[in-house]
């Protein structure tokens, strides 16, 4: 059993082993990699059960309210709430779009050049006073889509690392962060692929 689970591994290039300075690496944010960053966070980490839960109520009180002024069109108050819930509803679902474009357009605005170094241990971000030196024991996680990693500390700071800048070290630090993290590395690929192969209309096979 023991043997299988290796075999299964993937292989480890011998620079890895060796690994001691780090694979450095130098990049930049664009609004449009801000925005895809918290759409991710917003999904994975914090998730979408509570803003569910929000619009369905929403949608309860639309049809409570608009049922009872049809029974009795002199309950005016009736109308009046159930437009103030179809608003309340529209602003649950669009704030948080409206969140992550302020957000990403302050960012944007700002020196986005940052520096991050792979290491067997750790992963070392950012320089001087804000450098952060998140060792893989500590509470960190990792998100990989088809065009970032995404490092989450401590379910709050968050580091997004576009595929762009790291096509040469992209299989070696795939691995570091998967032994190094284990369980908290996420795969957001297979998720995404098979989303992008389900079919827009019905199953065929179903009849």
């Amino acid at each position: 059993m023991e043997n299988q689970e290796q075999n299964s591994r993937e292989p480890i290039n011998p620079e890895i082993e060796n690994l001691e300075g780090g694979m450095d690496v130098t990049y930049h944010l664009e609004h449009e990699d801000v925005v895809n960053t918290l759409t991710v966070y917003n999904k994975e980490v914090h998730g979408t059960k509570g803003r569910t839960i929000q619009l369905i109520v929403c949608a309860v009180l639309i049809v409570g309210f608009t049922f009872s002024f049809i029974k009795d069109p002199t309950y005016i108050m009736g109308l009046v709430l159930a437009i103030v819930s179809l608003l309340l509803g529209v602003l649950i679902w669009f704030m948080p779009k409206i969140q992550i474009n302020t957000q990403a357009k302050a960012i944007a605005q700002q020196d986005n050049t940052y520096s991050i170094s792979f290491r067997k241990d750790s992963v070392v971000i950012g320089e001087g006073e804000g450098l952060y030196n998140i060792l893989y024991t500590d509470p960190v996680e990792a998100y990989e889509n088809n065009q970032y990693f995404l490092l989450v500390f401590k379910k709050s700071k968050i580091f997004c690392i576009p595929k762009r800048f790291i096509e040469k070290d992209l299989l070696n630090i795939r691995i570091l962060l998967k032994d190094g993290l284990g369980e908290r590395f996420h795969d957001l690929m297979i998720k995404e692929s098979v989303n992008s192969q389900k079919p827009d209309g019905p199953d065929p096979e179903q009849k």
